[in-house]
């Protein structure tokens, strides 16, 4: 007895002290400038407080979870990039406590600390926009942890539909949080069916027991359909959020779109992966190829779970970094599994290899973590795109406009409408849904007819390529539209290069001559014009 809790007092800080590396880890990026995506979940938090409903007053493509979770983060650790910050940390400190769970008691203590170890340090990578970012990934791991922590209860109880309407719940809150966690959700649901018992006792115990899994996922996500259906935004929701982001994946289908994105996985995104998380990359090989025990149906779960993240991730397509935390549990479980084998022979170098897998990465990044001011660390990270930049937008409209003024920014930076405190002058806080491939010349001509209409007091033009995403004839034509109507009716009032590496205040507003026009050949700054008192 004294033993087991000496052992489970030795795990409880074992844990605490990955707790407290992980939020060092995070803490230079904890209060960065919100990167674009963060700026999009924010400003419909916002709407959900002042009593508006996401997509059908705020066009956006993302599940709904991630907006009320800002919403309590805000409620919580109060306004501003920290409170969704602060609340990712939470989810991976708890994520981390469920992969330590899902080890089971007879490991080795070195190989069921190594999954926490390894979580701790990949999700605070700064690694392109990871590391610092409340993006969906960052919570999505938690609800996938859980669905696969109740589908394993339900192997050893006797109450098996309670433990499988429990992962079908959480399964279902992950897919609401990100549609591409659908897959590992059809993995858990299929490895339910599969279980000894069910297979054993027929059809009709396999009928009631996928209902229970069903019945949980229907529980899980019908609070937020019913919200969005008594505001009458349910169509809304179905078309932004499910079918519009097939139209995403259609694109990739155009003549060269995938092996284009493919080189730049191979070239770029993978040997970055690869040279920082070597160490868990050779450890998860080994638990994946060496031979495991018979029957050992944990196992099996998890190299069917990662089997399906990465799925889930190829089929994001684009391959942004931070589309690669959904694959960091069942990664570090599958590490874990390799520190199990090395267990058996070399206790003492399972341990050093636990170390290694939560510092190694740490000391690869020390630049970025330890030694680089913040805002320096992001711009090197990040850059072309405008992070401190928007800042800087939206502090210097902020000072010269009212509550009530409204906002046009012809790019992809809804931050610039949080940071100021204004709203959006039309329903897309980002243009890429019409630059990029927008469905039918007609919303070109209701954007541009919405534009004329509201008249906006202030319009932020990015001539960062990466931000307007203009890859279409009908985005060039808003494009037109827009600087037609900033040359017409505004006056340029201030320009903020966007300055690669450091030097000085990045991105500090300067003010423009009275009368002057932009250089449009520009690729990179911002620009502020103000509607004409006249107009």
């Amino acid at each position: 007895m004294a033993a087991d809790i000496r052992s489970a007092v030795g795990a409880a800080l074992a844990l605490a002290a990955l707790a407290l590396w992980s939020w060092a880890l995070r803490l230079p990026g904890i209060s960065l400038p919100m990167m674009s995506d963060e700026g999009g979940y924010a400003y419909e938090a916002i709407l959900l407080g002042q009593g508006d409903v996401p997509y059908r007053d705020a066009y956006d493509q993302k599940p709904p979870v991630v907006y009320f979770l800002y919403r309590l983060a805000f409620r919580v650790f109060g306004f501003g990039e920290r409170g969704p910050r602060l609340l990712a940390l939470l989810f991976a400190w708890a994520t981390m406590v469920l992969l330590f769970s899902l080890s089971p008691p007879e490991w080795p203590i070195a190989a069921r600390l190594a999954a926490p170890a390894a979580y701790a340090a990949m999700s605070a990578e700064p690694i392109g926009d990871m590391g610092f970012a409340a993006v969906p990934e960052a919570f999505l791991g938690l609800f996938l942890a859980a669905s696969a922590r109740f589908l394993i209860a339900s192997w050893h109880s006797a109450s098996r539909g309670r433990w499988l309407f429990l992962s079908g719940a959480a399964a279902a809150l992950a897919v609401m949080t990100k549609q591409t966690a659908a897959w590992p959700a059809a993995v858990f649901f299929l490895l339910a069916l599969w279980e000894r018992r069910t297979r054993e006792a027929g059809p009709a115990r396999r009928v009631r027991e996928a209902a229970c899994f069903i019945l949980g996922a229907a529980a899980a996500a019908a609070p937020f359909l019913i919200f969005f259906w008594n505001r009458g935004a349910l169509p809304e929701l179905w078309d932004q959020a499910f079918r519009r982001n097939l139209d995403y994946s259609a694109v990739m289908l155009s003549p060269g779109a995938v092996p284009l994105q493919v080189d730049w996985l191979r070239r770029v995104v993978l040997p970055l992966f690869m040279a920082r998380d070597w160490p868990v990359w050779v450890l998860a090989l080994a638990g994946l190829l060496a031979p495991r025990p018979t029957n050992d149906r944990r196992e099996i779960l998890y190299t069917a779970w990662l089997a399906a993240a990465v799925v889930a991730t190829a089929t994001g397509f684009y391959f942004f970094p931070h589309y690669f935390l959904q694959l960091h549990p069942t990664l570090a479980l599958a590490a874990a599994m390799g520190v199990r084998r090395l267990s058996v022979h070399r206790p003492g170098l399972a341990a050093a290899a636990v170390f290694s897998l939560a510092l190694y990465p740490g000391a690869v990044h020390a630049r970025a973590f330890l030694f680089d001011p913040p805002e320096l660390a992001a711009k090197r990270l990040m850059h072309p795109n405008p992070l401190n930049e928007a800042r800087r937008a939206a502090e210097f409209i902020r000072h010269r406009s009212r509550p009530e003024d409204r906002i046009y920014v012809f790019g992809s930076e809804p931050q610039i409408f949080v940071g100021a405190g204004r709203r959006a002058a039309t329903r897309h806080m980002y243009v890429f849904p019409l630059t990029l491939f927008p469905r039918d010349p007609a919303l070109i001509d209701r954007e541009l007819a919405d534009l004329a209409r509201e008249r906006p007091r202030f319009l932020v033009y990015v001539g960062v390529p990466s931000s307007t995403l203009i890859a279409s004839s009908e985005g060039a034509r808003l494009r037109d539209g827009v600087r037609l109507m900033a040359r017409q009716s505004y006056d340029l009032i201030a320009e903020i290069p966007v300055l690669e590496g450091g030097g000085g205040a990045p991105g500090t507003a300067a003010l423009a001559p009275q009368g002057a026009l932009p250089d449009w050949s520009r690729e990179d700054r911002l620009w502020i014009f103000e509607l004409r008192a006249d107009k």
